[in-house]
């Protein structure tokens, strides 16, 4: 029986069939339009290669990563095997390519366009991370008086997690999704804060014994609450996720812990990289109750703790991190940039080094890293405009609407990228982020800002 191949026209993905030779013998109208939009139809007889290159030609920005993944669809696959990968190209169109072998060698290729489908997760889990951040915010306010903390914690956790499979981690432990989730879920490691009286949380003298009890409760006041979240929303991976990081991120790798005294591999992994990333931002972070710590004093506290308080190899690839983010200076601090204030002069300090972070090879590739970033970045962008419209009211600054107008602005410029960021990611717009935030901050810094210098302290 002869089949009408051009019904096959009619299908909403593109269909091609390659010979045990990986040569084109077949092909519907919608796979040249998604493969290569513009074009006439591949000849018969067309090298699977060439068309993996128009495919990743459409990865902007992409290059060699995009190529490398792609070349997993000409591996020899045995009858029943199947390849996929995912990629997005201009504009944002994510496109869904699988390929699948039959017994005598033949190859199908499926290109599907699922960006609706993408575009409708983008915005769901967008709906679910600012729920748990304001979960978060919820838990924090009193102790931090911002989120910044949370944000912080979130970018190093994920930092950490993607540095574990070259520190000894079996990479099926560290899944796509569960990469994808952890720092957001991280967010909510304080919840069962919200029990605990001001006059505990922020009392700056030695606890008593049982208002260390109070406090410890936190961690299974905490895990109770997100378990629930989790039973209403099983599909929720961040809510799962969330609940065994509020659970068991103060269990110790030596047992010593609480609530459940989990020692080693018992304690989820999902808590040990949130407790490595707790315990360093808290040390290094100046609280109403402390001090920060000098960087040089917690990364010592860190590695002497690795295999007691910590699992040494989230602990080593918390040491990658650092290396890592040590490397990002793009954009140096200097004195021609300072405004005498140090207060001011910090925040920029901070806002350079965010902004430097995004331009890191291992970030701007990594969608989940940039939007942590940028997230942080936001956060701290309001908190500090917000400290430096109340200095210069305080020093009688003359132009002070018209000041207060350029950081509206800008904050609004900056919303923008995180919303475009969002729903179009690719590593060009990582980069093009980057390079965007750079001129951003460093005019505001040498030309806005500039212009009310004389005015402090006066």
């Amino acid at each position: 029986m002869n089949i009408p191949l051009d019904a096959l026209d009619l299908l909403d993905q593109g269909v091609a069939i390659f010979d045990a030779h990986h040569r084109l013998v077949y092909q519907n109208a919608p796979f040249v339009a998604m493969v290569a939009p513009g074009r006439t139809p591949f000849r018969e007889g067309s090298g699977l290669a060439l068309i993996l290159d128009c495919l990743a030609a459409q990865g902007v920005g992409q290059g060699d990563d995009l190529r490398r993944r792609l070349s997993v669809l000409r591996e020899a696959l045995v009858a029943g095997d199947e390849r996929q990968v995912e990629l997005v190209g201009e504009r944002g169109r994510h496109l869904f390519v699988v390929a699948r072998a039959t017994e005598s060698g033949t190859l199908l290729l499926q290109v599907r366009d699922i960006t609706l489908e993408r575009r409708s997760t983008v915005k769901l889990e967008s709906v679910m991370k600012v729920a748990v951040s304001t979960l978060a915010d919820l838990a924090e306010y009193r102790d931090t008086d911002t989120s910044e903390h949370v944000l912080r914690v979130a970018r190093l956790t994920h930092e950490i997690a993607r540095e574990l499979v070259g520190v000894g981690y079996p990479a099926e432990e560290l899944s796509a999704d569960f990469l994808s989730h952890l720092g957001t879920a991280s967010m909510l490691h304080d919840i069962g804060k919200v029990g605990v009286p001001d006059s505990i949380l922020l009392k700056k003298g030695k606890l008593e014994a049982e208002e260390r009890a109070q406090i410890e409760r936190h961690a299974e006041d905490g895990g109770s609450i997100l378990k629930k979240a989790s039973r209403l929303l099983p599909e929720s991976l961040h809510f799962r996720l969330a609940a065994e990081i509020a659970f068991s991120h103060h269990e110790r790798w030596d047992g010593k812990g609480y609530p459940s005294q989990l020692a080693g591999e018992q304690i989820p992994l999902s808590a040990r990289i949130t407790s490595v990333a707790d315990v360093f931002d808290a040390l290094s972070s100046e609280r109403p109750y402390k001090p920060a710590w000098p960087l040089d004093k917690v990364e010592a506290y860190m590695r002497e703790s690795a295999g007691t308080q910590f699992d040494p190899r989230v602990v080593a690839a918390l040491g990658k991190v650092l290396e890592v983010r040590e490397r990002a200076s793009n954009i140096q601090w200097s004195a021609l940039m300072s405004l005498n204030d140090p207060v001011v002069d910090h925040d920029h300090a901070v806002l350079l080094t965010l902004i430097n972070q995004i331009s890191l090879e291992a970030n701007c590739h990594d969608p989940s890293a940039v939007e942590f970033v940028v997230d942080e970045l936001v956060g701290y962008t309001l908190s500090h405009f917000g400290r430096e419209e109340r200095l210069l009211e305080r020093n009688g600054y003359p132009h002070l609407d018209a000041h207060k107008k350029v950081h509206r602005r800008m904050a609004e410029e900056v919303i923008a990228l995180r919303d475009k960021l969002r729903n179009n990611f690719t590593p060009a717009l990582g980069e093009e982020i980057s390079r965007y935030l750079r001129n951003w901050l460093t005019d505001h810094i040498l030309v806005e800002d500039k212009k009310f210098a004389r005015y402090l302290g006066g």
